[in-house]
């Protein structure tokens, strides 16, 4: 990987993994561990998100899907409610472009997200689901089928459904810990792990992935890229995955080790 290829990977989770605006580095970074087969199902999803079906498009103009890029990105940058707002206008605008399209799961994956931290776990399944069928389809066994799988983890967690969480989280880290090990994203997706098993009673489990996800973290430390303002905000989700295993440590009566993984979350 060259230099703005790393960045992309090590970029914070926030910006949706190399997932959703990122979409264009996925062929790159599958080459890693791909084969020739897994890199043309890659390529043909990249192809339909770049244009989309021919057919759906030929009576739209230009200035049309100019209008879907800007209202897609400015989703992003907008605060609360405007975020929501601009991000179903991206999300209606996309399935007049190209219905059914790795576009259109962007938009249902930010949807998504915005209604997972509003709380409306219900709005968050359904949003969640959709976006999950189209990127499963159209681009089976990749990094963006693993990022809904790991958003909808989330939501199950929330709900309480310790044994979807669980099932949802290890088949996201199935193709995480393959295509980007020692990164962010697997540490994020071991963190979310760890902590389903720590709350269903299984300790030693969960301390096996929470160790785990310390050490990606510390792989990726050592060639983060990206700003200072990244930075940051990557090592504020570092600390709670150092934290959550210290507190699993002290909780299981195991001070000494609780406090070497002090010293190494000071590093």
């Amino acid at each position: 990987l060259d230099h703005g290829q790393e960045t992309v990977l090590l970029g914070p989770i926030e910006a949706m993994d190399l997932v959703d605006e990122q979409q264009r580095a996925l062929p790159l970074i599958a080459s890693l561990a791909c084969s020739g087969k897994d890199l043309l199902q890659v390529r043909h999803a990249r192809e339909d998100r770049l244009h989309g079906s021919a057919h759906e498009r030929a009576h739209l103009s230009s200035r049309d899907r100019g209008a879907a890029r800007r209202a897609g990105r400015g989703a992003a940058a907008q605060p609360g409610g405007e975020h929501q707002h601009q991000a179903a206008r991206a999300l209606e605008m996309r399935r007049q472009l190209a219905h059914d399209s790795l576009d259109v799961a962007i938009s249902l994956a930010e949807l998504c997200r915005t209604a997972l931290e509003q709380g409306d776990l219900d709005e968050a399944e359904k949003l969640g689901r959709q976006a999950l069928e189209i990127r499963t389809r159209l681009a089976p066994g990749s990094l963006i089928v693993a990022a809904s799988e790991h958003l909808l983890g989330e939501v199950a967690r929330r709900r309480g459904d310790l044994i979807r969480a669980e099932h949802l989280f290890r088949s996201a880290l199935k193709t995480r810990e393959v295509l980007i090990p020692g990164t962010y994203f697997e540490a994020e997706t071991l963190h979310s792990l760890g902590v389903v098993l720590r709350d269903s009673g299984r300790s030693e489990s969960a301390a096996e992935m929470l160790q785990r996800a310390t050490i990606a973290l510390e792989t990726q430390r050592a060639r983060r890229g990206g700003g200072l303002e990244h930075r940051g905000l990557v090592r504020m989700s570092e600390l709670a995955v150092y934290n959550d295993l210290m507190q699993l440590l002290l909780d299981t009566g195991r001070p000494e080790n609780a406090f070497a993984i002090l010293e190494r979350s000071r590093a």
